[in-house]
């Protein structure tokens, strides 16, 4: 208050101990350090302290109270801490299905990362279970209400009223539970829920009530019944029905007819011989041995009915094998003799037919393939030499199909070929000094052996005398024939051609066929 420097002026502004001071514009006692004067007294507005954080909000000044709106009231340089005065508080959610734990809280202006503003969940570890979650049948609260399995839970099952307790429950009285109320059951089949004997477990039985709840009245029980078309007493088992009464008609109460088309057939009929099964067994009539044919001693076709083995064809005729081999390897031989074989099989193309068989030549097993005639020793060609065959085959005791049949299981064969002669080179011809069979043979399958050729391979066939050679004068005399043995499963012989045998002068040959017969195993 002196005027030391003797200006005229007290206390000016440069005074020496002048102070600073703030302006305030926002009148709270804080001023801004940025707006400033200084006077050796303080100014209207103006206040010593310079720690207003904004001079143009009272709220906001040094120790003023921290609130959630953005702004940083108390000037500590932070908006919105946590201790602010209205901060919330929130709840983690660490299932993240936007429920929290109640259990586990955080203050802030702010939601933090994992938390959120509701305390509901009753199991933060199960994003499935929340209050807005839907109820199921499993043992947890779902969709935390404090209640499990709630009758309204999603999947609750309907169950049906079970008045009688027989577990079958009344479909127009239900109600829906987790798990099985007491009086109730999980089916609604009953159809009496007031009669525990009627239910679709129930037997049904004869008393003109459902009692196994199918719509039908009495079925399927009592007695079975048979329609007896034959009127024999007996019915046929694929019609039975079941009845507590015969149904009207032809209805029996005994039933195994195996024909009922025929009265003579029936459990316990009189048995017959024509392969049939009259007694309703099973099996064929009179048939000791089982193989399906009735005994021939009864008028039946087995001609061993002791013998699984022997069959009749169904064209007749009993078969000891397919060939005389394979009787003899059945045990059936009984030495060299006429036996009835079968060579395609029984109850297949041809029927049995009897053949000659040599059971002990060479082990024996030989079939005989007979001819029915000779070869007539005469002049069969004229007109000059050339190599032809006769006009006509050879003929057999058998049919080409028979003879076929043993050829096709046979693998061995043989038959002597004897040629009487007269003026014919049976077994070679020279020409130009040039030596050529003159003679040769068609088998029964039409494979021809070569001619003009100094060899009948690959045909084993061998010249076991050779009488015709010398040309002239043999006559058709036994002892002065060319004969010819030939082993091979081609015989037999059904042809045979020459090449010296067709001059002027008589040129006769011919063969006793039917004393040289084939022979198959």
């Amino acid at each position: 208050g002196v005027d030391d420097d003797c200006d005229g002026d007290v206390d000016e502004d440069d005074a020496i101990d002048a102070s600073t001071w703030y302006a305030d514009a926002d009148a709270d006692g804080y001023g801004d350090a940025a707006t400033t004067v200084i006077t050796c007294a303080a100014m209207s507005g103006y206040v010593s302290d310079n720690t207003d954080c904004d001079d143009a909000d009272a709220t906001a000044y040094p120790g003023a109270t921290e609130v959630c709106d953005g702004d940083d009231e108390d000037c500590d340089g932070i908006s919105d801490e946590d201790d602010a005065s209205d901060a919330a508080t929130w709840y983690a959610d660490a299932d993240g299905d936007g429920f929290g734990d109640a259990s586990s809280t955080d203050t802030a202006c702010y939601a933090p990362s994992g938390y959120v503003a509701t305390d509901t969940d009753c199991d933060d570890t199960d994003a499935t279970v929340s209050p807005v979650a839907t109820e199921l049948c499993n043992g947890v609260d779902d969709d935390c209400d404090g209640s499990v399995d709630e009758d309204d839970a999603a999947d609750a099952a309907t169950w049906y009223a079970d008045a009688d307790s027989d577990g079958y429950g009344d479909p127009s009285s239900t109600t829906s539970a987790c798990s099985q109320p007491s009086g109730y059951a999980a089916t609604d089949t009953d159809c009496d829920d007031g009669d525990s004997a009627i239910n679709p477990g129930a037997t049904e039985a004869c008393n003109g009530v459902d009692d196994d709840c199918d719509g039908d009245v009495d079925e399927g029980v009592g007695s079975d019944w048979y329609l007896d078309y034959d009127g024999d007493g007996y019915g046929d088992d694929s019609t039975a029905t079941s009845g507590c009464s015969a149904p009207s008609g032809l209805y029996v109460a005994d039933g195994g007819d195996c024909d009922d088309t025929d009265a003579s057939t029936y459990p316990g009929a009189t048995p017959g011989c024509d392969g049939g099964d009259y007694d309703c067994d099973g099996s064929v009539d009179n048939d000791a041995d089982g193989d399906g044919y009735a005994d021939a001693a009864c008028g039946g076709d087995d001609c061993d009915d002791s013998d699984a083995a022997v069959l009749p064809e169904i064209g007749g005729g009993c078969a000891l094998g397919t060939t005389c081999l394979d009787v003899l390897s059945n045990g059936y031989s009984v030495g060299d003799d006429d036996y009835t074989i079968d060579p395609d099989g029984f109850a297949t193309g041809l029927d049995p037919f009897d053949v000659y068989c040599d059971m002990t030549t060479d082990g024996g097993g030989w079939t005989a393939i007979d001819y029915a005639s000779d070869l007539t020793f005469q002049q069969h060609f004229t007109g000059g030499d050339t190599y032809q065959y006769l006009t006509s085959d050879f003929a057999f005791e058998l049919d080409d199909d028979q003879i076929s049949a043993i050829q096709a299981l046979s693998t061995e064969g043989w038959q002597y070929y004897e040629g009487w002669c007269e003026h014919v080179i049976h077994y070679y011809y020279s020409a130009g000094a040039t030596y050529g069979y003159a003679f040769g043979f068609m088998f029964f399958d039409g494979t021809e052996t070569p001619y003009a050729s100094s060899s009948y391979s690959p045909y084993d066939i061998t010249v076991t005398q050779d009488g015709c050679a010398g040309n002239g004068g043999e006559g058709g005399d036994p002892a002065d024939a060319t004969i010819f043995y030939i082993e091979s499963p081609l015989v037999p012989v059904v042809n045979v051609q020459c090449r010296d045998c067709g001059d002027t002068f008589p040129e006769y040959f011919g063969s006793p066929l039917t004393d040289n017969s084939a022979w198959l195993r």
